[in-house]
């Protein structure tokens, strides 16, 4: 049998995307809204789209935010996707101060772009952009945010990539816990060699 990834179903997020692409992997893909699967799966997948604290109200809400972290304790991989990885740091400051996970220790703060002769300023940022560890001759990932991740710990970073100068966090990695600031599922060929290592070996970091 295929390894199940549990994709966390709080209400929130591109949960049908998240599920096609993990399948897509070859891995068993499951939905999960309750504590008792949630407590069975070898692997966990945090989806989050739209404002950070809607987003963290919803999780905490959905009775899924005790056993998500206790189950982080436990030794399981957990993978937050945009906003869900944001929610792993401490705060994000988006329309107002909302208090996340803290699995990591840092801030979700609005990337700083402003509009020069050389730069656009624009926001949110959409579209695709390869990361610093990524060869000229790939696409990228794709991207679809205005605030981003700056962890207190810059061991936490994984990747990162430039938007018109700035240096914004693409990816953290931190034991058994990780996040894509991109977002695996619509990031064609390198999106899905990540989701299949996540799948199969737990972790986003290539050998």
């Amino acid at each position: 049998m295929a390894r199940e990834i549990g994709i966390l179903d709080y209400g929130i997020g591109n949960i049908r995307s998240v599920y096609y692409a993990v399948e897509a992997t070859g891995a068993t893909p499951r939905l999960i809204d309750n504590w008792q699967d949630l407590a069975r799966m070898p692997a966990l997948i945090l989806p989050g789209v739209g404002a950070f604290g809607r987003t963290a109200t919803a999780f905490a809400k959905s009775g899924l935010q005790k056993p998500t972290l206790e189950a982080v304790v436990k030794g399981t991989p957990l993978l937050g996707i945009c906003v869900g990885m944001q929610l792993l740091f401490e705060q994000s400051h988006e329309f107002g101060e909302h208090p996340g996970l803290g699995l990591l220790k840092g801030s979700v703060v609005r990337i700083p772009a402003r509009k020069t002769e050389k730069t656009s300023g624009r926001l949110p940022v959409i579209g695709w952009f390869r990361t610093t560890d990524q060869p000229a001759e790939r696409r990228g990932y794709y991207f679809l945010h205005s605030f981003a991740a700056v962890p207190a710990d810059r061991d936490d970073v994984h990747q990162t990539y430039d938007y018109e100068g700035i240096e914004v966090t693409a990816s953290v990695v931190r034991g058994n816990v990780m996040g894509t600031q991109y977002h695996p599922e619509r990031s064609a060929t390198d999106g899905l060699e990540l989701l299949g290592r996540f799948a199969v070996k737990g972790t986003i970091v290539p050998e």
